[in-house]
């Protein structure tokens, strides 16, 4: 699990054992690699001392607006020519 996080073993021991501490990039990576739900990926981050992800809620308003944007500039450019 270290070696696909990106970290070394040691690295991930001393994490485990309280001799060395996660950065909130390590926390997102092991979430990736354990494939966990945004909530509990939150809860990590929070337990880690991090601040947690955005919300599903931020993340859906987030696609909405980019989607809008890709739209808008589409039409544009279609006016364009």
């Amino acid at each position: 699990m270290a070696l696909t996080a990106g970290v070394s073993a040691r690295h991930l021991s001393f994490i485990e054992t309280g001799r060395a501490r996660a950065s909130a990039e390590l926390l997102v990576a092991l979430g990736d690699v354990l494939e966990m739900p945004l909530r509990e990926r939150n809860a990590l981050l929070l337990s880690g001392g991090q601040q947690k992800l955005a919300t599903k809620h931020v993340l859906r308003q987030i696609t909405i607006a980019v989607v809008v944007f890709l739209k808008m500039a589409s039409k544009l450019v279609t006016e364009q020519f």
